[in-house]
């Protein structure tokens, strides 16, 4: 993470209480999943759209990302169970349970049409304008959950415990 001056391309010097000018840069990067990721956070002012749009995508791009390493995962624990067993289903359930949270969230974010929303913007909209920005996120965190977290619980479970019940 650093901070960068936008105006002289420079790390940020702070001389004064004027923060327009400031840019955060945040890079994460994964050796094992060659996976790199990019942001850059302004305080430049979006329309409020533009922001839900920007949220929505952000959501989604983290979402498949997601979707990615539970497929790697998967696949892993399918081709050696002690990988399996050395999973944490704790861990596992976990993430389910936080990615659920995110699911209906995004769902109650896209439902909800009595709710204001008052950035710090002139205008505020209610979230009937933003249903298409959410629900995006919400079907992909649906398919994360339902779909490829519970396929992967269950083949570490499978690796954990199934022999224990197996009837030779």
């Amino acid at each position: 993470m650093s901070f960068v001056d936008n105006s002289t391309h420079q790390p940020y010097q702070k001389t004064s209480n004027n923060y327009k000018n400031v840019v955060a840069e945040f890079e994460l990067t994964s050796r094992d999943c060659n996976i790199s990721l990019y942001s850059e956070v302004s305080t430049m002012s979006a329309e409020m759209k533009e922001q839900a749009l920007y949220y929505a995508a952000m959501m989604t791009i983290v979402c498949a990302t997601h979707i990615y390493a539970c497929i790697r995962m998967a696949r892993i624990v399918v081709n050696n169970e002690i990988q399996g067993f050395r999973t944490s289903i704790m861990s596992l359930g976990f993430l389910i349970g936080w990615d659920m949270f995110l699911c209906i969230y995004h769902l109650e974010e896209a439902l909800t049409s009595n709710v204001k929303f008052a950035f710090k913007a002139k205008f505020s909209y209610t979230n009937k304008d933003y249903f298409q920005y959410f629900i995006v996120p919400t079907f992909a965190y649906f398919l994360l959950v339902s779909v490829f977290e519970t396929r992967l619980i269950l083949l570490v479970w499978k690796a954990t415990y199934y022999g224990q019940y197996r009837v030779l």
